[in-house]
């Protein structure tokens, strides 16, 4: 147990004397406002945007309902024609040899 104690006070002897690194001051300096202007130019996002999507989806679904609706719509006057041909004009299908 001796030599681990021995080893583990000369390592921690070792670190004596050592100073902290210190950065180029031109380089730390470029570093820093590079980091300032990435955050200034970065901008929140406002209300105008989240009210634009919110109108632009509320336009998608009105198209879709409206088209939903005139499918709809034309499908049951279709089968409402066919109904009324079958029925007042069934003679038809009897003339055709």
């Amino acid at each position: 147990m001796k030599a681990k104690e021995q080893w583990v006070n000369e390592t921690l002897d070792s670190f004596e004397g050592l100073k902290r690194a210190a950065a180029d001051p031109e380089t730390f300096g470029l570093v820093m406002r590079q980091l300032q202007h990435a955050e200034q130019k970065r901008a929140p996002l406002s209300y105008g945007i989240f009210l634009r999507i919110a109108a632009g989806l509320a336009l998608l679904i009105t198209v879709n309902v409206i088209s939903l609706v005139y499918y709809h719509q034309n499908d049951t006057l279709q089968n409402i024609q066919k109904s009324l041909d079958s029925e007042y004009f069934s003679y038809i299908d009897n003339l055709n040899p």
